[in-house]
């Protein structure tokens, strides 16, 4: 499997991806990408971390290209459960 995904106008490091949600009714796949850096103070044992997540979204019908390779990546990931089939 491919370390990167390439839509029609960006390229992202599936490493970053944290969430892929699929809308059925709006045939449309968000992915929640986020940040790999970090950004924070502190002073004096008090502070902030701060770090920056963006949605990408691709639907069937305005993103047609974008939305089969997200569609292809999706189905290719398999999931580890305890069910039994």
């Amino acid at each position: 499997m491919s370390r990167f995904l390439k839509l029609s106008n960006r390229i992202i490091n599936t490493a970053c991806i944290k969430q892929i949600s699929f809308d059925k009714a709006l045939e449309k796949y968000s992915i929640q990408v986020g940040s790999l850096s970090v950004r924070g103070q502190f002073i004096m044992g008090s502070g902030f971390i701060q770090t920056y997540d963006s949605n990408i979204y691709a639907t069937k019908k305005e993103h047609p290209e974008s939305y089969a390779t997200i569609e292809k990546y999706y189905n290719s990931v398999t999931c580890v459960t305890n069910d039994k089939n």
